[in-house]
């Protein structure tokens, strides 16, 4: 029986579970917590190359280092593509399997940089405090903001889907070789907590939803038992609540706290005693406090002390925004997002090909400068202000108004006959910059001020949207400050190319019952030979590949990349094998030079030079 627990760890720990799968990290072993989550075992690896201060039990058992490669490999989600089978799905299940689209997480550079900073946070507060100067020293924090619907907290739950949540350090004498020492044994280890900023209360509200997220995840009581030690009264000495969870974090071994929508704090009477709870925690727990908000955080922190905003941007501050225009046109990482979605997910029964949507972007990109045309990317972000969310809903919502369009026409000509008596085709319904726009008004009403504030710059109307800070918007210096190592674009198409794709062939081809050597077979081939071509025709491709394979196992499957599976009589080359094996035997017998033109000519190895070489 598949418990509801084990799916929801199955989706969470995507980039954890693709390590495993790719073979970075070994298989697995769990217990089950009172909670009914799933912990991992403990497995330990020495990181002393990359930091002599990590030889706790608790900074070994961290999963190995990923490389921004690799994170974006294991990372990327693409719901399965849709095909033709798919548009042939009826008007109401195809409205449905249009929003399968908003559960895409394609990364970016952003997204990268939330890792790479979460991971060393967590590694950080696991290493050894080696002098005094570290005694009740704070380990720092991160503050990621920007603007709403940017993904911030899909970044953090992404990035944080690599690290287990709960780690099990069991008893040495329970089997396991490598396992905690004596000392230590049977501990739980919580790597990551995240809870949600308390929207009126103080450090009292902010220490309940800490103390209950504890026990939802491990199905302990702390909560439950504190307040009944207390007699359940309400008015407590804050110290009491703080030393409390002070003692909980440290039980459980918390690597990083992280606390979300803190722009809250803006809005709280008990902000600075919010804050200087926040120091007071990092300082003597020593763990860093990642912090998540939207712009309103900046004028929330700038009514705070200045040790609190110190503290918490120790490791520095992630700034998400919307995709930044490049001349006035939307920039490359957009477009690949764009060509993505349109590449994957149109539902229509007229999708625009590839190769129509490159040549119209290209027709747009080397027009004149004064020409006032645009592409359909940059009809997108025109309409969205380049926000990834409101982009992809937008994409959503044009796939369901063309699949409606489609069921009206299609019924239109079943009430009209055409000359020949027969019922009339339905007109065609294309993708169009208009369509797209007219989506975008029917659609975005309600955010329109906010959406058209953000395309325009209009500070008068940024002024009065709560969480945007006027002042702070489109600061390329800030969202600017990180570039990844790699080339994200290029490593995303690599991804198709050598992952996604092939996965996606693969589990197709399974569904007919065919081997999985033929399939693999039939798939290199294909993948060798891609050139953007769609999913539906590499399919085709290998499918045929994989019946020849079938008739005849026996020939070669391509000769290259650009000679598909070639018809070659195997059993003639056989031949012609045991005829060279022979005369080389009968030759070495021999010995003798003179003899070779006869021997040639005997086991029918002999040719005529001026012949061959049409002399």
């Amino acid at each position: 029986m598949i418990r509801k627990q084990d799916i929801e760890t199955n989706l969470i720990m995507r980039v954890f579970n693709k390590s495993v799968a790719a073979g970075k990290i070994p298989p697995p072993k769990f217990i089950i917590l009172k909670s009914g989550k799933k912990a991992l075992i403990a497995q330990y690896t020495d990181f002393s190359k990359a930091n002599p201060y990590s030889t706790s039990i608790f900074a070994q058992a961290l999963p190995p280092y990923l490389s921004e490669k690799e994170f974006i490999n294991f990372a990327n989600f693409f719901p399965e593509t849709f095909t033709d089978e798919t548009r042939k799905l009826s008007t109401v299940e195809k409205h449905d399997r249009a929003l399968t689209i908003e559960k895409l997480f394609r990364v970016t550079s952003k997204n990268i940089e939330v890792f790479q900073k979460l991971s060393s946070a967590i590694r950080i507060s696991y290493t050894d405090k080696v002098h005094d100067g570290e005694a009740n020293n704070s380990r720092g924090g991160i503050v990621i903001y920007g603007i709403s619907c940017e993904g911030k907290t899909y970044s953090v739950n992404f990035a944080f889907s690599y690290f287990y949540q709960v780690i099990y350090h069991t008893d040495p004498d329970s089997g396991y070789t490598e396992a905690a020492s004596a000392d230590v044994e049977n501990l739980l280890q919580v790597t990551w907590l995240k809870i949600i900023c308390p929207s009126r209360g103080g450090p009292i509200s902010l220490c309940d939803n800490i103390l209950s997220e504890i026990d939802k995840l491990l199905g302990t009581t702390y909560s439950q038992k504190f307040k009944a030690s207390l007699n359940n009264r309400s008015e407590l000495d804050i110290k009491v609540y703080i030393n409390r969870v002070k003692q909980v974090i440290k039980d459980i071994h918390l690597g990083v706290l992280v606390i979300d929508e803190i722009q809250f704090l803006a809005h709280s009477e008990s902000r600075q005693h919010l804050a200087d709870f926040l120091v007071e925690l990092s300082d003597e727990i020593g763990i860093p406090i990642i912090v998540v908000g939207t712009l309103e955080v900046i004028s929330a922190f700038n009514r705070l002390s200045f040790s609190f905003k110190s503290k918490l941007t120790k490791h520095g501050d992630i700034y998400f925004e919307p995709f930044q225009p490049v001349n006035g046109k939307a920039p490359a990482e957009y477009h690949s997002l764009i060509r993505l979605l349109f590449k994957k997910y149109q539902i229509g029964n007229n999708p625009i090909s590839l190769k129509d949507f490159d040549h119209q972007e290209e027709v747009v990109r080397s027009a004149n400068k004064s020409a006032k045309v645009t592409s359909i990317t940059d009809t997108f972000y025109s309409e969205t202000g380049g926000i990834t969310q409101y982009t992809v809903n937008l994409f959503i919502l044009l796939q369901q108004h063309i699949n409606l369009k489609e069921d009206i026409a299609q019924r239109k000509a079943n009430k009209s006959k055409g000359s020949d008596g027969k019922p009339a085709k339905p007109k065609p319904v294309l993708t169009t910059k208009q369509l797209i726009s007219k989506t975008a008004k029917m659609s975005f009403k309600i955010n329109r001020e906010y959406l058209d504030a953000i395309i325009s710059g209009n500070i008068k109307k940024l002024q009065r949207m709560k969480d945007i800070d006027y002042r702070k918007f489109r600061l390329s210096e800030v969202s600017n400050q990180f570039q990844p190592t790699v080339d994200v674009n290029d490593v995303q198409e690599q991804y198709e190319k050598n992952i996604e794709i092939p996965n996606s062939l693969k589990l197709t081809l399974m569904k007919f019952g065919m081997a999985e050597d033929t399939v693999d077979q039939a798939i290199k081939a294909v993948m060798d030979g891609y050139n953007d071509e769609p999913e539906s025709e590499l399919l085709n491709k290998a499918m045929e590949l994989c019946n020849k394979l079938n008739k005849k196992p026996d020939k070669p499957i391509q000769l290259s990349p650009q000679i598909e599976r070639a018809d070659i009589d195997l059993s003639k080359i056989e031949s012609q094998l045991q005829n060279m094996r022979a005369f080389c035997d009968e030759q070495k017998q021999n010995a003798d030079p003179t003899a070779v033109p006869a021997l040639l000519e005997k086991y029918n190895l002999s040719f005529n030079l001026e012949t061959e070489l049409d002399l």
